[in-house]
């Protein structure tokens, strides 16, 4: 496929004297298809060189400390010798250390280089969403000599100029996409130490200058937060409003929900989420595991920092070593990303005893996880580890679950939980109705939907299948709007919303003979704290 590179414009001279970097019109040319050609003749050529990018470091004030701009490698990246006129010569890859090389057989008059923030090694691609999806790249001024040109360094800049206090961005921000696109390899690569045949499908991650924290159009930058969306990725990069190229952990963070989706398994509903809320366990789970896989594969650096506002100079930070959890349990997603990080972590302390690798995780998440009956939680996942353990790893998790008020892990449905928050009604977490029966479920509303993935506006209810059809009927109070949706292992096999308060809702479909179903009953801008009860009828 062809693709469309994206330009950056800068008058910042390379290193070694190369040239400067030029613009890439954002269309297709004959030097992005990607395979490998030569020039022929008896004019040998050869030229190799480093590429780094500047990088940002958060200081532990949670401000960009642009005082202290390191340049790191810009690793397994796409490199292409051109002609001037963009005739591919050669492509090649950058190494684990940013070294990259070429060898022809016939020296071109005019030549110049291009480096992509696409990956060959890892299929991952840096896009401008705003700039219908054009791939990031650098390049030189073209070689009009290439006698003398033997090693030359490459500096993707970061754009800045001044100090952290009365600088601003007065130059194209180039480092930018190379910054993201070495924060997903990171994590890639830590998981391919333990496990090296994972094959990862394409990750394509939007990120521009235009992406802002307003909700709206994507393609004009209104992307609302850094998010995955089932799809890609989108990365926010408004200055003075918030950027997360640097937030090293706010990536991997995003990276964690790519890898739940394309590689194992995620049934969160998303939605907003802090610490201190009551989460759906889905949600808890899948934030929890998002901000425990940053500090995993980035170890040992296990600080949560996201910066923001003017200069970048404000944000906040977590210590997965030390945090404190509000309101622990299995709707926490503070809980959960401190188990998930303590299960990974050489540090025992406290109610941690346990050191498990990232590939024994690794394949939880791809095997069980993904097959299992229930929905992804907390319990499921403990209760995976434990079927795959030893009796002493599992005596070690019941003891690391319960200093955050989660019971021993029995099954992957939380059937002995006994912790309740205060709901008392709340229990159990899922209710088993038999086909031909019904059953009355409590609730609390939040007050508005965008607030719906709490903990008590959604509930599960399970049944097993007799072969047969089946017709379920939820039927609320008068004054509330429900929804529900029906799973087999998660997979959505049946759903209906009718957008009405107080309106029954009905879905019919058939069921496999012994096989588990799960129901979850969805409440939408149930008056706050409002209690109330929906009768769930499986016939």
């Amino acid at each position: 496929m062809i693709r469309k590179y994206l330009k950056i414009n800068n008058s910042l001279l390379l290193s070694a004297g190369i040239g400067i970097l030029l613009a890439l019109n954002g269309c297709s040319d004959s030097g992005g298809g990607g395979g490998t050609e030569t020039t022929t003749g008896t004019n040998p050529f050869s030229i190799s060189g480093n590429l780094t990018y500047d990088f940002v470091p958060i200081n532990s004030s949670n401000e960009l400390d642009y005082a202290n701009t390191e340049q790191k490698p810009i690793r397994w990246a796409k490199v292409s010798l051109l002609e001037a006129d963009n005739t591919l010569i050669q492509d090649t890859t950058s190494d684990a250390t940013g070294d990259f090389s070429f060898s022809v057989t016939d020296a071109p008059t005019n030549a110049k280089i291009r480096v992509y923030s696409q990956s060959p090694y890892i299929p991952i691609i840096v896009e401008d969403n705003t700039n219908s999806d054009a791939v990031y790249a650098m390049e030189t001024s073209v070689f009009t000599s290439v006698g003398d040109l033997v090693n030359r360094d490459i500096n993707a800049a970061s754009g800045w100029s001044g100090t952290n206090s009365a600088g601003s961005y007065a130059t194209t921000r180039v480092a930018a996409s190379f910054a993201i696109l070495d924060s997903m390899l990171t994590a890639s690569l830590a998981f391919l130490a333990d496990r090296p045949n994972i094959s990862f499908p394409e990750l394509k991650v939007n990120w521009s200058i235009r992406n802002i924290a307003t909700s709206g159009n994507k393609a004009i930058g209104q992307i609302g937060t850094s998010h995955w969306d089932g799809s890609e990725l989108y990365i926010l990069g408004y200055a003075d409003n918030d950027t997360d190229e640097y937030d090293n952990h706010v990536n991997v963070h995003e990276w964690g929900h790519y890898f739940e989706s394309k590689l194992g398994r995620s049934d969160s509903i998303g939605g907003s989420h802090s610490a201190g809320d009551i989460l759906d366990p889905r949600v808890a789970f899948g934030e929890g595991w998002g901000n425990a896989i940053s500090a995993i594969t980035l170890y040992p650096d296990y600080f949560y920092r996201d910066t923001y506002g003017t200069r970048q100079q404000s944000g906040f930070s977590i210590n997965m070593e030390t945090s404190t959890d509000p309101t622990p349990g299995y709707w926490s997603e503070a809980s959960i990303q401190q188990i998930i990080y303590d299960i990974f972590d050489a540090t025992n302390d406290g109610t941690d005893s346990i050191s498990l690798s990232l590939g024994e995780m690794y394949d939880i998440l791809v095997g069980t996880q993904k097959t299992t009956p229930a929905l992804t939680t907390i319990f499921s996942f403990i209760d995976a580890l434990k079927d795959n353990s030893s009796a002493s790893v599992d005596a070690a998790l019941d003891a690391l679950v319960s200093g955050f008020n989660i019971s021993s892990v029995t099954d992957e449905y939380g059937s002995g939980e006994t912790h309740h928050n205060g709901y008392t009604s709340f229990l159990p977490i899922y209710t088993t109705i038999t086909i031909g029966n019904n059953a009355n479920i409590w609730m609390q509303g939040v007050g508005e939907s965008a607030f719906s993935n709490r903990m008590t506006d959604n509930r599960y209810i399970k049944f097993v299948g007799d072969g047969n059809s089946v017709t379920i009927t939820v039927d609320p109070e008068a004054d509330v709007d429900i929804a529900l949706v029906v799973y087999e292992n998660g997979t959505s096999v049946a759903s209906v919303d009718g957008y009405y308060a107080g309106v029954n809702e009905t879905a019919s479909f058939n069921t496999t003979s012994n096989s588990t179903y799960v129901i979850v009953v969805r409440g939408y801008n149930v008056a706050n704290l409002k209690s109330h009860t929906v009768n769930v009828d499986i016939q």
